[in-house]
Protein backbone atom coordinates (compact mmCIF):
# COMPACT_ATOMS: atom_id res chain seq x y z
CA UNK A 1 0.00 0.00 0.00
CA UNK A 2 2.63 2.49 0.99
CA UNK A 3 4.57 1.35 -2.14
CA UNK A 4 1.52 2.50 -4.39
CA UNK A 5 0.94 5.42 -2.46
CA UNK A 6 4.62 6.23 -3.30
CA UNK A 7 4.61 5.84 -6.90
CA UNK A 8 1.34 7.86 -6.97
CA UNK A 9 3.07 10.71 -5.38
CA UNK A 10 6.11 10.53 -7.82
CA UNK A 11 3.62 9.87 -11.08
CA UNK A 12 2.10 13.35 -9.60
CA UNK A 13 5.45 15.67 -9.06
CA UNK A 14 6.03 14.29 -12.75
CA UNK A 15 2.51 15.06 -13.85
CA UNK A 16 3.84 18.38 -12.38
CA UNK A 17 7.11 18.85 -14.01
CA UNK A 18 5.30 18.02 -17.51
CA UNK A 19 2.26 20.02 -17.14
CA UNK A 20 3.56 23.38 -15.25
CA UNK A 21 7.56 23.41 -15.17
CA UNK A 22 8.26 23.04 -18.63
CA UNK A 23 5.56 25.78 -19.80
CA UNK A 24 7.08 28.37 -17.45
CA UNK A 25 10.76 27.70 -18.23
CA UNK A 26 10.04 27.66 -21.75
CA UNK A 27 8.18 31.25 -20.98
CA UNK A 28 10.82 32.37 -18.76
CA UNK A 29 13.81 31.03 -21.91
CA UNK A 30 12.11 33.37 -24.29
CA UNK A 31 11.56 36.19 -22.46
CA UNK A 32 15.62 36.00 -21.28
CA UNK A 33 16.00 35.39 -25.01
CA UNK A 34 14.29 38.42 -25.56
CA UNK A 35 16.13 40.52 -22.74
CA UNK A 36 19.43 39.63 -24.45
CA UNK A 37 18.61 40.16 -27.76
CA UNK A 38 17.29 44.01 -26.81
CA UNK A 39 20.47 44.96 -24.48
CA UNK A 40 22.28 43.83 -28.00
CA UNK A 41 19.91 46.56 -29.47
CA UNK A 42 20.29 49.05 -26.82
CA UNK A 43 24.27 48.38 -27.05
CA UNK A 44 24.53 49.10 -30.53
CA UNK A 45 25.01 46.01 -31.75
CA UNK A 46 28.75 45.71 -30.48
CA UNK A 47 30.51 42.98 -29.46
CA UNK A 48 30.01 42.79 -26.29
CA UNK A 49 26.08 42.32 -26.55
CA UNK A 50 26.72 39.47 -29.35
CA UNK A 51 28.87 37.84 -26.44
CA UNK A 52 25.64 37.97 -24.16
CA UNK A 53 23.21 36.40 -27.19
CA UNK A 54 25.76 33.67 -27.58
CA UNK A 55 26.34 33.06 -23.60
CA UNK A 56 22.77 33.30 -23.35
CA UNK A 57 21.57 30.82 -25.91
CA UNK A 58 24.93 28.80 -25.11
CA UNK A 59 23.41 28.21 -21.53
CA UNK A 60 19.54 27.64 -22.57
CA UNK A 61 20.70 25.08 -24.98
CA UNK A 62 23.02 23.07 -22.11
CA UNK A 63 19.90 23.11 -19.86
CA UNK A 64 17.50 22.48 -22.67
CA UNK A 65 19.75 19.54 -22.95
CA UNK A 66 19.83 18.30 -19.16
CA UNK A 67 16.01 18.93 -19.27
CA UNK A 68 14.99 16.54 -21.88
CA UNK A 69 17.23 13.85 -20.51
CA UNK A 70 15.93 14.21 -17.20
CA UNK A 71 12.40 14.16 -18.17
CA UNK A 72 13.04 11.07 -20.66
CA UNK A 73 14.71 9.74 -17.05
CA UNK A 74 11.92 10.01 -15.62
CA UNK A 75 9.75 8.18 -17.83
CA UNK A 76 12.37 5.11 -18.16
CA UNK A 77 12.67 5.00 -14.40
CA UNK A 78 9.74 6.97 -12.10
CA UNK A 79 11.65 6.64 -9.21
CA UNK A 80 15.63 7.52 -10.61
CA UNK A 81 13.81 10.23 -12.94
CA UNK A 82 12.19 12.26 -10.72
CA UNK A 83 14.98 12.97 -8.22
CA UNK A 84 17.17 13.47 -11.47
CA UNK A 85 14.95 16.09 -12.95
CA UNK A 86 13.88 17.60 -10.14
CA UNK A 87 17.36 19.31 -9.16
CA UNK A 88 18.78 20.04 -12.91
CA UNK A 89 14.74 22.32 -13.20
CA UNK A 90 15.31 24.07 -10.06
CA UNK A 91 18.99 25.16 -11.08
CA UNK A 92 17.44 25.83 -14.25
CA UNK A 93 14.87 28.24 -12.62
CA UNK A 94 17.24 30.24 -9.81
CA UNK A 95 19.59 30.79 -13.21
CA UNK A 96 17.12 32.01 -15.10
CA UNK A 97 16.25 34.54 -12.63
CA UNK A 98 19.80 35.17 -11.50
CA UNK A 99 20.45 35.95 -15.69
CA UNK A 100 17.64 37.87 -15.80
CA UNK A 101 18.51 39.67 -13.03
CA UNK A 102 21.96 40.76 -14.25
CA UNK A 103 20.98 41.51 -17.96
CA UNK A 104 17.85 43.78 -16.67
CA UNK A 105 20.63 45.66 -14.54
CA UNK A 106 23.18 45.95 -17.55
CA UNK A 107 20.15 46.90 -19.74
CA UNK A 108 20.18 50.10 -17.96
CA UNK A 109 23.90 50.51 -18.45
CA UNK A 110 23.03 49.84 -22.14
CA UNK A 111 21.16 53.11 -22.41
CA UNK A 112 24.03 55.01 -21.11
CA UNK A 113 26.58 53.57 -23.48
CA UNK A 114 24.56 54.01 -26.48
CA UNK A 115 23.71 57.14 -25.93
CA UNK A 116 27.53 57.96 -25.70
CA UNK A 117 27.70 55.89 -29.09
CA UNK A 118 24.71 57.84 -30.62
CA UNK A 119 26.54 61.02 -29.43
CA UNK A 120 29.64 59.95 -31.28
CA UNK A 121 27.85 59.26 -33.86
CA UNK A 122 26.09 62.61 -34.30
CA UNK A 123 29.37 64.57 -34.22
CA UNK A 124 30.95 63.02 -36.18
CA UNK A 125 28.33 62.98 -39.28
CA UNK A 126 28.01 66.61 -38.08
CA UNK A 127 31.76 67.10 -39.32
CA UNK A 128 31.07 64.94 -41.83
CA UNK A 129 27.88 66.88 -43.35
CA UNK A 130 28.78 69.96 -42.31
CA UNK A 131 32.56 70.26 -43.42
CA UNK A 132 33.10 72.92 -45.89
CA UNK A 133 35.30 70.33 -47.61
CA UNK A 134 34.32 67.59 -50.01
CA UNK A 135 35.01 64.52 -47.89
CA UNK A 136 35.23 61.05 -49.76
CA UNK A 137 35.97 57.75 -48.12
CA UNK A 138 37.58 55.16 -50.60
CA UNK A 139 38.62 51.88 -50.45
CA UNK A 140 41.56 50.37 -51.51
CA UNK A 141 40.37 50.08 -55.32
CA UNK A 142 39.21 53.84 -55.24
CA UNK A 143 35.43 53.33 -54.61
CA UNK A 144 33.83 55.92 -53.24
CA UNK A 145 32.11 54.44 -50.47
CA UNK A 146 31.05 57.56 -48.37
CA UNK A 147 30.88 61.58 -49.48
CA UNK A 148 28.87 64.49 -48.18
CA UNK A 149 27.19 67.27 -50.44
CA UNK A 150 29.32 69.41 -50.89
CA UNK A 151 30.77 68.16 -54.74
CA UNK A 152 26.83 68.24 -55.35
CA UNK A 153 26.37 71.83 -54.36
CA UNK A 154 29.10 72.95 -56.38
CA UNK A 155 29.18 70.70 -59.72
CA UNK A 156 25.26 70.05 -59.66
CA UNK A 157 25.97 66.43 -60.16
CA UNK A 158 23.88 64.31 -57.39
CA UNK A 159 25.97 62.58 -54.50
CA UNK A 160 24.22 59.42 -54.73
CA UNK A 161 25.47 58.89 -58.02
CA UNK A 162 29.11 59.24 -56.99
CA UNK A 163 28.80 56.60 -54.26
CA UNK A 164 29.96 52.77 -55.27
CA UNK A 165 31.63 54.77 -58.34
CA UNK A 166 35.86 54.66 -58.48
CA UNK A 167 36.50 58.34 -58.04
CA UNK A 168 38.64 58.24 -61.82
CA UNK A 169 35.51 57.38 -63.18
CA UNK A 170 33.60 60.79 -62.28
CA UNK A 171 32.86 62.43 -65.44
CA UNK A 172 33.52 66.11 -63.75
CA UNK A 173 37.04 64.97 -63.57
CA UNK A 174 39.34 66.34 -66.56
CA UNK A 175 41.62 63.66 -67.52
CA UNK A 176 44.93 65.61 -66.30
CA UNK A 177 43.14 65.30 -62.85
CA UNK A 178 42.29 61.79 -63.15
CA UNK A 179 46.13 61.16 -63.79
CA UNK A 180 46.91 63.34 -60.96
CA UNK A 181 44.88 61.46 -58.45
CA UNK A 182 45.94 57.63 -59.81
CA UNK A 183 49.36 58.92 -58.78
CA UNK A 184 49.09 59.77 -55.89
CA UNK A 185 46.46 57.13 -55.32
CA UNK A 186 48.84 55.05 -55.70
CA UNK A 187 52.14 56.25 -53.61
CA UNK A 188 50.10 56.53 -50.72
CA UNK A 189 48.99 52.36 -50.82
CA UNK A 190 52.20 52.07 -51.24
CA UNK A 191 53.24 53.93 -48.06
CA UNK A 192 54.53 56.72 -49.31
CA UNK A 193 53.29 60.62 -48.28
CA UNK A 194 50.86 61.95 -50.43
CA UNK A 195 51.87 66.17 -50.21
CA UNK A 196 48.20 68.20 -51.21
CA UNK A 197 47.95 68.92 -54.96
CA UNK A 198 45.28 70.83 -57.24
CA UNK A 199 42.91 69.08 -59.73
CA UNK A 200 40.52 70.73 -61.89
CA UNK A 201 36.62 70.09 -62.57
CA UNK A 202 34.27 70.86 -64.66
CA UNK A 203 30.22 71.61 -63.16
CA UNK A 204 27.53 70.99 -65.46
CA UNK A 205 27.35 74.39 -66.47
CA UNK A 206 30.77 73.70 -67.93
CA UNK A 207 32.50 76.30 -65.53
CA UNK A 208 36.18 75.67 -65.08
CA UNK A 209 36.66 74.79 -61.36
CA UNK A 210 39.25 73.93 -58.74
CA UNK A 211 40.35 71.79 -55.86
CA UNK A 212 43.13 71.27 -53.46
CA UNK A 213 43.27 67.83 -52.48
CA UNK A 214 44.47 66.55 -49.14
CA UNK A 215 44.27 62.67 -48.92
CA UNK A 216 45.35 60.45 -45.75
CA UNK A 217 45.41 56.67 -44.90
CA UNK A 218 43.24 54.25 -42.65
CA UNK A 219 44.78 51.38 -41.25
CA UNK A 220 43.55 48.32 -39.09
CA UNK A 221 44.85 47.44 -35.75
CA UNK A 222 47.63 45.15 -37.69
CA UNK A 223 48.65 48.43 -39.81
CA UNK A 224 46.99 47.34 -43.19
CA UNK A 225 45.58 49.87 -45.41
CA UNK A 226 41.68 49.36 -45.55
CA UNK A 227 40.02 52.96 -46.30
CA UNK A 228 41.60 56.32 -47.94
CA UNK A 229 40.15 59.79 -46.74
CA UNK A 230 40.45 62.42 -49.60
CA UNK A 231 39.28 66.10 -48.53
CA UNK A 232 38.87 68.63 -51.18
CA UNK A 233 38.33 72.42 -50.86
CA UNK A 234 37.49 74.61 -53.51
CA UNK A 235 40.15 76.78 -54.41
CA UNK A 236 38.22 78.49 -57.50
CA UNK A 237 38.11 82.13 -56.42
CA UNK A 238 41.46 82.18 -54.39
CA UNK A 239 43.19 80.75 -57.52
CA UNK A 240 41.02 83.46 -59.72
CA UNK A 241 42.00 86.43 -57.26
CA UNK A 242 45.82 85.12 -57.93
CA UNK A 243 45.33 85.35 -61.51
CA UNK A 244 43.60 88.79 -61.02
CA UNK A 245 46.72 89.54 -58.98
CA UNK A 246 49.03 89.03 -61.49
CA UNK A 247 47.09 90.46 -64.29
CA UNK A 248 46.77 93.57 -62.13
CA UNK A 249 50.38 93.67 -61.67
CA UNK A 250 51.04 93.19 -65.65
CA UNK A 251 48.23 95.88 -66.64
CA UNK A 252 49.27 98.35 -64.34
CA UNK A 253 52.83 98.23 -65.40
CA UNK A 254 52.08 98.64 -68.56
CA UNK A 255 49.18 101.99 -67.38
CA UNK A 256 51.66 103.40 -65.56
CA UNK A 257 54.18 103.33 -67.89
CA UNK A 258 52.13 104.51 -70.84
CA UNK A 259 52.06 108.45 -68.68
CA UNK A 260 55.43 107.89 -67.52
CA UNK A 261 56.92 107.83 -71.31
CA UNK A 262 54.72 110.60 -71.97
CA UNK A 263 56.17 112.40 -69.26
CA UNK A 264 59.70 111.93 -69.59
CA UNK A 265 59.73 112.38 -73.56
CA UNK A 266 58.23 115.51 -73.40
CA UNK A 267 60.57 116.90 -70.67
CA UNK A 268 63.64 115.69 -72.87
CA UNK A 269 62.17 117.64 -75.49
CA UNK A 270 61.68 120.80 -73.52
CA UNK A 271 65.19 120.60 -71.45
CA UNK A 272 66.71 119.98 -75.25
CA UNK A 273 68.66 123.48 -75.29
CA UNK A 274 69.88 122.69 -79.64
CA UNK A 275 66.14 122.76 -80.54
CA UNK A 276 64.43 125.79 -79.22
CA UNK A 277 60.77 125.36 -79.45
CA UNK A 278 58.20 127.85 -80.20
CA UNK A 279 56.25 129.06 -77.08
CA UNK A 280 52.93 127.23 -78.64
CA UNK A 281 55.12 124.02 -79.02
CA UNK A 282 55.83 124.37 -75.23
CA UNK A 283 52.65 124.93 -73.99
CA UNK A 284 51.29 122.02 -75.98
CA UNK A 285 54.04 120.11 -74.48
CA UNK A 286 53.50 121.47 -71.02
CA UNK A 287 49.77 120.64 -71.31
CA UNK A 288 51.03 116.74 -72.43
CA UNK A 289 53.07 116.85 -69.17
CA UNK A 290 50.10 117.67 -67.22
CA UNK A 291 47.48 114.75 -68.68
CA UNK A 292 49.95 112.55 -68.39
CA UNK A 293 50.91 113.37 -64.87
CA UNK A 294 46.75 113.38 -64.06
CA UNK A 295 46.45 110.04 -65.67
CA UNK A 296 49.30 108.66 -63.79
CA UNK A 297 47.72 110.10 -59.91
CA UNK A 298 44.41 108.62 -61.22
CA UNK A 299 45.60 104.94 -61.86
CA UNK A 300 48.18 105.29 -58.10
CA UNK A 301 44.53 106.72 -56.88
CA UNK A 302 42.33 103.82 -58.05
CA UNK A 303 44.31 100.90 -56.55
CA UNK A 304 45.09 102.64 -53.02
CA UNK A 305 41.40 103.29 -52.91
CA UNK A 306 39.72 100.55 -54.14
CA UNK A 307 41.49 98.83 -51.97
CA UNK A 308 41.07 101.00 -49.06
CA UNK A 309 36.93 101.01 -49.66
CA UNK A 310 37.45 97.25 -49.30
CA UNK A 311 39.46 97.21 -46.38
CA UNK A 312 37.68 99.85 -43.85
CA UNK A 313 34.84 101.86 -46.71
CA UNK A 314 35.73 104.93 -48.03
CA UNK A 315 36.48 108.24 -45.71
CA UNK A 316 34.06 110.86 -47.46
CA UNK A 317 34.86 114.86 -46.47
CA UNK A 318 31.30 116.18 -47.66
CA UNK A 319 30.69 119.78 -47.97
CA UNK A 320 28.27 122.32 -49.40
CA UNK A 321 29.66 123.65 -53.01
CA UNK A 322 28.53 124.82 -56.43
CA UNK A 323 28.91 122.46 -59.01
CA UNK A 324 30.24 123.74 -61.79
CA UNK A 325 33.30 124.52 -59.59
CA UNK A 326 34.68 121.30 -60.50
CA UNK A 327 34.81 122.50 -64.08
CA UNK A 328 38.06 124.03 -64.19
CA UNK A 329 39.30 120.77 -62.49
CA UNK A 330 37.89 119.07 -65.35
CA UNK A 331 39.76 120.94 -67.88
CA UNK A 332 43.12 118.44 -68.49
CA UNK A 333 39.74 115.83 -69.45
CA UNK A 334 39.40 118.51 -72.40
CA UNK A 335 42.83 118.44 -73.40
CA UNK A 336 42.83 114.71 -73.48
CA UNK A 337 39.81 115.15 -75.83
CA UNK A 338 40.93 117.48 -77.77
CA UNK A 339 44.33 115.25 -78.67
CA UNK A 340 42.00 112.78 -79.81
CA UNK A 341 39.63 114.89 -81.72
CA UNK A 342 36.93 114.11 -79.64
CA UNK A 343 34.23 116.28 -78.75
CA UNK A 344 33.63 116.97 -74.97
CA UNK A 345 30.66 119.50 -73.48
CA UNK A 346 30.31 119.64 -69.62
CA UNK A 347 26.79 121.43 -69.02
CA UNK A 348 26.70 121.77 -65.35
CA UNK A 349 23.85 124.85 -64.06
CA UNK A 350 25.61 127.39 -61.99
CA UNK A 351 23.18 127.50 -59.51
CA UNK A 352 23.07 123.37 -58.83
CA UNK A 353 24.44 123.10 -55.37
CA UNK A 354 25.52 119.16 -53.81
CA UNK A 355 26.61 118.34 -50.43
CA UNK A 356 29.45 115.64 -51.01
CA UNK A 357 33.17 114.96 -51.23
CA UNK A 358 34.45 117.22 -53.83
CA UNK A 359 37.33 115.79 -55.01
CA UNK A 360 35.66 112.06 -55.23
CA UNK A 361 33.01 113.28 -57.42
CA UNK A 362 35.71 114.92 -59.59
CA UNK A 363 37.71 111.72 -59.71
CA UNK A 364 34.17 109.72 -60.42
CA UNK A 365 33.26 111.97 -63.65
CA UNK A 366 37.39 111.73 -64.86
CA UNK A 367 37.30 108.46 -64.69
CA UNK A 368 33.55 108.19 -66.52
CA UNK A 369 35.06 110.86 -69.06
CA UNK A 370 38.41 108.86 -69.52
CA UNK A 371 36.96 106.03 -70.26
CA UNK A 372 34.52 107.25 -72.71
CA UNK A 373 37.62 108.82 -74.76
CA UNK A 374 39.38 105.44 -74.37
CA UNK A 375 36.79 104.05 -76.22
CA UNK A 376 35.22 106.51 -78.62
CA UNK A 377 35.99 107.07 -82.10
CA UNK A 378 38.33 109.29 -82.99
CA UNK A 379 37.46 112.67 -85.09
CA UNK A 380 33.68 111.78 -84.87
CA UNK A 381 33.45 111.26 -81.28
CA UNK A 382 31.26 113.05 -78.52
CA UNK A 383 31.19 112.96 -75.21
CA UNK A 384 28.52 114.87 -72.91
CA UNK A 385 28.63 115.66 -69.23
CA UNK A 386 25.55 116.82 -67.61
CA UNK A 387 24.13 117.34 -63.91
CA UNK A 388 20.84 118.59 -62.97
CA UNK A 389 18.31 118.26 -59.75
CA UNK A 390 15.98 115.96 -59.37
CA UNK A 391 13.63 114.90 -56.55
CA UNK A 392 15.94 116.16 -53.80
CA UNK A 393 18.84 114.20 -56.53
CA UNK A 394 21.44 114.99 -58.42
CA UNK A 395 21.39 113.05 -61.83
CA UNK A 396 24.98 113.16 -63.64
CA UNK A 397 25.33 111.93 -67.11
CA UNK A 398 28.33 111.05 -69.10
CA UNK A 399 27.34 109.78 -72.70
CA UNK A 400 28.96 109.35 -75.90
CA UNK A 401 28.89 108.10 -79.19
CA UNK A 402 31.65 104.93 -79.18
CA UNK A 403 31.84 101.51 -79.17
CA UNK A 404 29.40 100.60 -76.60
CA UNK A 405 29.00 97.67 -74.63
CA UNK A 406 27.70 94.20 -75.78
CA UNK A 407 24.01 93.42 -73.06
CA UNK A 408 26.30 90.46 -71.38
CA UNK A 409 28.81 92.75 -69.91
CA UNK A 410 26.56 95.19 -68.68
CA UNK A 411 26.00 94.11 -65.71
CA UNK A 412 29.80 93.23 -65.03
CA UNK A 413 31.68 95.92 -65.90
CA UNK A 414 31.53 97.64 -62.25
CA UNK A 415 33.38 94.57 -60.60
CA UNK A 416 36.95 95.15 -59.69
CA UNK A 417 39.17 93.89 -62.95
CA UNK A 418 36.21 92.87 -65.31
CA UNK A 419 37.55 92.96 -68.71
CA UNK A 420 35.71 91.39 -71.61
CA UNK A 421 37.28 89.06 -73.40
CA UNK A 422 37.21 91.70 -76.51
CA UNK A 423 39.10 94.20 -73.79
CA UNK A 424 41.89 90.92 -72.93
CA UNK A 425 42.50 90.86 -76.71
CA UNK A 426 43.75 94.13 -77.25
CA UNK A 427 47.13 96.06 -77.00
CA UNK A 428 45.68 99.06 -74.81
CA UNK A 429 45.18 97.59 -71.40
CA UNK A 430 43.51 98.58 -68.28
CA UNK A 431 43.37 97.83 -64.80
CA UNK A 432 39.39 97.79 -65.02
CA UNK A 433 39.33 99.82 -61.69
CA UNK A 434 38.17 103.10 -62.85
CA UNK A 435 34.36 101.94 -62.93
CA UNK A 436 34.68 99.63 -60.19
CA UNK A 437 35.80 102.66 -57.88
CA UNK A 438 33.30 105.08 -59.14
CA UNK A 439 30.62 102.12 -58.09
CA UNK A 440 32.30 102.00 -54.66
CA UNK A 441 32.58 105.76 -54.14
CA UNK A 442 28.63 106.53 -55.68
CA UNK A 443 27.50 104.04 -53.23
CA UNK A 444 29.50 105.78 -50.23
CA UNK A 445 27.23 108.80 -50.84
CA UNK A 446 24.77 106.89 -50.72
CA UNK A 447 23.48 107.24 -54.38
CA UNK A 448 23.50 104.55 -57.26
CA UNK A 449 25.25 104.43 -60.89
CA UNK A 450 23.45 102.83 -64.32
CA UNK A 451 24.50 102.49 -67.82
CA UNK A 452 22.36 102.18 -70.75
CA UNK A 453 24.27 101.27 -73.80
CA UNK A 454 23.88 99.83 -77.15
CA UNK A 455 26.98 98.05 -79.05
CA UNK A 456 28.39 100.42 -81.64
CA UNK A 457 26.21 103.38 -81.20
CA UNK A 458 27.67 104.33 -77.66
CA UNK A 459 27.11 104.34 -74.14
CA UNK A 460 25.24 106.65 -71.20
CA UNK A 461 26.69 106.25 -67.70
CA UNK A 462 24.37 107.99 -64.99
CA UNK A 463 24.34 107.95 -61.58
CA UNK A 464 22.98 109.68 -58.43
CA UNK A 465 23.96 111.43 -55.31
CA UNK A 466 21.59 112.70 -52.58
CA UNK A 467 21.47 117.08 -52.71
CA UNK A 468 21.67 117.15 -48.93
CA UNK A 469 24.40 114.40 -47.02
CA UNK A 470 22.55 112.69 -44.96
CA UNK A 471 23.99 112.39 -41.43
CA UNK A 472 26.85 114.47 -40.09
CA UNK A 473 28.98 116.04 -42.63
CA UNK A 474 32.93 114.55 -42.69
Amino acid sequence: MSHQTESMSLALIRNFILLTGWPILIAGSLFLLWKAFKFHKDVNKVVFGKLVIIMTAGWLSTMYCLGIVATVAMFLDLNIGVFVVLPVFVIWAISMVIITGIILIWSKEAVVINQFYQDVERKYQSIFELSPEAILLLDTSGMILATNDRLQEWLGYKTRDMLAKNIITLPFLTEESKGKIMKNFSERLLGKESPPYEIEFVNKKGERMFGRVIAATLKDEKGNIIRNLTMISDVTEKLRLENLRDDLVHMAVHDLKTPLANIIGTSELLLDEKSPLPPEEKKSLTENILTSSKKLINLIMDLIQVNNIDAAGLFLDKKPFALNEIIPGLSWLSTSAAKNKIRLTINIPPELTLEADRDILVRIIENLVSNSIKHTQKAVGKIAVSAEAKNGQVLFEVKDNGDGIPKEYQDKIFNKFFKSAEQAGRTKLDTGLGLAFCKLAIEAHGGKINVESDEGKGSKFYFTIPQKAPGPLG
